[in-house]
């Protein structure tokens, strides 16, 4: 859904009845700034991605944009996190951790304005943009933060009252890792969420799971959310996921896994999105209560994309003791790197912009200012200004703090709401493991009821992940209980805590497994995706191969469902040969032809891999006699790099930005895309649908870059990489065979075509 936007700018476009206006615009010598954060005296600190913090003092108007940004007096900058609170400004600094890497306190202890006192509060590295990130003053009293994937967690902080625990990841099938090298080696707890004591003396593991949220924000009632995204790389397989909203709570596991492991959103040991966006790259968020918006903005998040130069608006929803989304644009521009959102002393947005090089810009939303909206000073957090939450979200939250008793859990076990149900869950394994299996396995009769079923499907799901310990009890469960009774969360629980079993206890299932294969068998005819899925999964685990119908017919239908059928083939991977005829032959045509699919640039990779898994599964020489069979369907090679053409010039940044300016106005978008995969750019590179996903997508290319930086990263391509493209190589002179006006179609397309 879009809201009417008004144009304010030839650059940035808000909702009717907002302002705009740039507050200022940075040097080339402060920097392409990535944070920023407010001192309660209207005071603006600002981390550069490169180079050092900067101070911007407002005159006696309260006007930013006048004076000279100046360092803050210590040398530290490359901060992806800034908060001003406890007299203090905390950073999160991307660097080693034997150097500047990870957490400072920093303090002025002269009066002078001038921050000279700096504590390293906890050494963490390494220096990547999926590190450690925003943060915000919880309402708890402690500092909130997350983090991203690649943190090195130093293997004694998170103390012993963490609310995250994890031991195995509960990844069912062979994971194939990212083809291209991407996040090898990273594992549970992945991306993170902290809380600690404002002295550092203390850390908590609230959640993982996650991948790279970058920013951290709450609404008024103190809930805590992250904004978060997949790997683009993995764009058309069956486990990417676009960008989504978290609600974050204490012990929640947000299933990503690295590769091809990541647990889908129905799995009911996971959380799934509030709600979700398309492609994009997530970083700023604030929260509409800390804005004079107005109180139709109250309960509305606001989520910054850099990629493609806008910011959503989240319009919260209470579903249960959690929340939906519908999201709307807020505000976009062109270009406008959007790197950090905050909440300023009077009320209004402030958007920065920034990051590998890009112009900074520091500009002011003003909203309609209907209402009274308590300012909020420095970052610090509200404790007089709750909504009135919702009796389950009330619920939810006493659960999480353990302020109730195991029978009252145990009540909550049998609720429609699955949020309650994961709560009370997790707390019953806490605390009372004993008592919640006296509870599941003293039942001699098999539940029926929905809440009785309920009931004990969590109670065995919760038992099922501890281990050996409870397995042969839990098996005696799954295999005296209907699984087709009941509703599809139910049936998604035995389903899951039978993948436990097989996970936990191999040995178990070998004595068992042609029972739960009949399980599972009664269920696949009735099950919803999800839970087919799942089921798929289990399979691998259990002595039988009688589901090959299904995983041929899955097969068969990959022109259209692509991600359904990779999925299928990439269960069959497990099965050793010999297959039935008619499969390899389904199977191979998937192999062969399925490269035609549009995807990320690991998808290609992720399907030769299976592929090869399936061929050794099969035997060689069945799977070799297969593709000789195989039709092979024509198809055009789009997007070759063409043989070097005749030079026309050797365009440098300064003699293509005069050329473009010249030829502007006789430019064509159309002709423009032409010269796109004329000139070979589409080989590595994606635009919409069009394209190889080598190097960075240019679909947004025209929000995040100007000008300049966007003919720089042309003609200049080594002088800003991105971490996750260190090692494609872009070639020299791509351009040096167009003449000056095709230069200016292709910029002019580049600029404007995305949308």
């Amino acid at each position: 859904i879009l809201l009417c936007v008004a144009q304010q700018d030839e650059n940035v476009h808000v909702p009717d009845g907002f302002s705009w206006s740039r507050v200022r615009t940075a040097t080339e010598a402060e920097g392409s700034w990535i944070s920023m954060a407010f001192k309660p005296d209207g005071t603006l600190y600002v981390s550069p991605q490169q180079g050092t913090i900067l101070r911007i003092a407002p005159n006696e108007h309260g006007t930013l944009g006048a004076g000279t940004a100046q360092p803050i007096g210590v040398q530290l900058g490359g901060a992806q996190g800034m908060l001003w609170a406890f007299d203090a400004l905390y950073v999160n600094i991307a660097g080693d951790a034997q150097a500047d890497g990870g957490l400072h306190r920093l303090r002025d202890t002269d009066g002078d304005g001038l921050l000279d006192h700096d504590e390293h509060l906890l050494k963490c590295g390494p220096g990547s943009e999926h590190g450690m990130h925003g943060f915000i003053q919880g309402q708890d009293g402690w500092i909130h933060t997350v983090w991203g994937n690649h943190v090195d967690i130093p293997s004694d902080l998170a103390s012993a009252s963490s609310p995250f625990t994890f031991e195995k990841e509960g990844v069912m099938l062979t994971t194939i890792l990212d083809p291209r090298g991407h996040a090898h080696g990273r594992t549970l707890p992945a991306g993170t969420w902290w809380r600690f004591r404002p002295d550092g003396s203390e850390w908590q593991l609230m959640a993982g799971g996650m991948r790279n949220s970058y920013d951290i924000t709450s609404h008024a009632g103190g809930e805590v959310f992250a904004y978060d995204s997949d790997m683009e790389w993995d764009i058309g397989t069956p486990w990417y996921r676009p960008p989504r909203l978290l609600h974050l709570v204490p012990g929640a596991d947000y299933g990503w896994r690295t590769g091809s492991g990541k647990l889908a959103e129905g799995i009911p040991d996971t959380w799934p999105g509030v709600a979700h966006t398309d492609y994009g790259s997530p970083t700023g968020m604030e929260s509409g209560h800390r804005l004079r918006f107005g109180e139709a903005w109250e309960n509305t998040l606001l989520i910054g994309d850099w990629s493609y130069g806008r910011i959503h608006a989240v319009h919260l929803q209470p579903s249960g003791s959690s929340f939906t989304g519908d999201v709307e644009l807020f505000a976009e521009g062109r270009p406008w790197s959007v790197s950090d959102l905050v909440a300023g002393p009077d009320g209004a947005l402030y958007v920065l912009t920034g990051g590998r090089g890009t112009q900074s810009v520091l500009d002011k939303i003003t909203g309609p200012g209907a209402g009274e909206v308590e300012e909020l000073r420095g970052g610090e957090e509200e404790t007089s200004r709750h909504p009135e939450r919702t009796r389950a979200a009330t619920l939810r939250i006493g659960i999480e703090a353990g302020d109730l008793s195991r029978e009252e859990a145990w009540f909550f076990l049998g609720v429609q709401d699955r949020f309650l149900r994961s709560a009370a869950r997790e707390f019953l394994v806490k605390h009372h493991v004993s008592w919640l299996a006296e509870q599941v396995f003293q039942q001699n009769s098999v539940a029926t009821g929905l809440e009785s079923l309920r009931r004990r499907s969590e109670g065995v799901l919760g038992l099922s992940r501890i281990g050996e310990e409870y397995s042969v009890e839990v098996s005696g469960v799954l295999l005296s209980q209907d699984w087709t009774h009941g509703d599809a969360a139910i049936r998604q629980s035995w389903v899951r805590a039978a993948q436990w079993v097989c996970i936990n206890d191999p040995s178990l299932v070998a004595a068992l497994g042609e029972d739960l294969v009949q399980k599972a068998e009664d269920l696949l005819p009735i099950a919803g995706e999800a839970t087919k899925r799942s089921l798929l999964e289990l399979w691998t685990g259990l002595p039988s191969r009688n589901l090959f119908h299904e995983l041929e017919d899955r097969i068969s239908k990959w022109r259209e469902d692509s991600k359904t059928a990779m999925h299928a083939a990439w269960v069959l991977s497990h099965f050793p040969g010999p297959w039935p005829t008619n499969l390899t032959a389904t199977v191979t045509d998937w192999a062969v032809n399925s490269s035609a699919v549009l995807g990320g640039a690991s998808l290609e990779g992720f399907v030769v891999r299976i592929a090869g898994r399936l061929r050794a599964q099969c035997g060689e020489g069945a799977w070799d006699a297969a593709l000789q069979e195989t039709h092979v369907e024509a198809r055009e090679e789009l997007y070759a790099v063409p043989e070097p053409g005749e030079v026309v010039k050797k365009w440098t940044v300064d003699s293509a930005l005069a050329a473009v300016s010249e030829r502007e106005v006789f430019a064509s978008a159309q002709n423009g895309f032409e010269v796109l995969g004329r000139t070979g750019c589409l080989a590595c590179h994606r635009f919409n649908s069009n394209g190889n996903g080598l190097g960075p997508d240019l679909t947004g290319v025209g929000r995040r870059f100007d000008r300049r930086v966007l003919l720089e990263s042309i003609l200049e391509p080594s002088k800003v990489v991105s971490d996750q493209y260190q090692n494609i190589i872009m070639p020299p002179g791509l351009l040096d065979s167009i003449t000056d006006q095709e230069l200016a179609d292709l910029i002019l397309f580049l600029e404007f075509g995305g949308r």
